[in-house]
């Protein structure tokens, strides 16, 4: 059957905290963004600023919280935005035909928007706020002057699908920097 126990190397290293040196043990699988020192201080590496910085509420909190923000990105927000980008294209093929659909159509497709709505929820990253926006203005199948004017929709649409793909990428970006 194998060992089941698979001993972990902690790499042994020095890294300036504040202006001092210290010698320190690199925990395995961070990258050698998270370290100990030898007097039990907590340390993680933030590439924004490209410092060391003490960990004040412990290793397990910072790890809890990344491993946090890890499975938000993956089972949560990319899902959602994977499923509002998909139904914007719909959304956007249909608009450009959209002259000839039936009243019953035209219902759904505000039924739609609005399930995306809902499905986005209350937004604060920018993109995500202005992909909300564009759905919003795209609601009562009227242009800002009050005219029906598909072409103006499928490029609402198309805008709304754009702000979502670059929060995806955004999310991308992002990934890299927690342990």
């Amino acid at each position: 059957m194998g060992n089941l126990y698979r001993p972990q190397v902690w790499n042994i290293g020095t890294i300036t905290v504040e202006g001092s040196e210290r010698t320190v043990r690199f925990m395995p699988g961070t990258n050698n963004r998270f370290a100990i020192d030898m007097e039990g201080d907590f340390f993680a590496y933030n590439r924004l600023d490209d410092e060391w910085h003490p960990i004040c509420h412990g290793a397990y909190a910072l790890l809890e919280h990344n491993n946090g923000v890890n499975r938000w990105y993956d089972e949560q927000e990319i899902p959602t935005l994977d499923t509002v980008r998909q139904q914007l294209q719909q959304l956007q093929a249909m608009f450009m035909g959209f002259l000839d659909t039936t009243d019953a159509d035209r219902e759904q497709m505000q039924q739609d928007m609005q399930n995306l709505l809902h499905k986005i929820g209350s937004v604060v990253d920018p993109n995500k706020v202005s992909g909300a926006e564009q759905l919003y203005c795209l609601l009562p199948l009227r242009d800002s002057r009050g005219r029906v004017n598909p072409g103006v929709f499928a490029c609402r649409a198309s805008t709304a699908h754009q702000r979502f793909e670059e929060r995806v990428e955004q999310i991308a970006k992002i990934k890299p920097y927690l342990i």
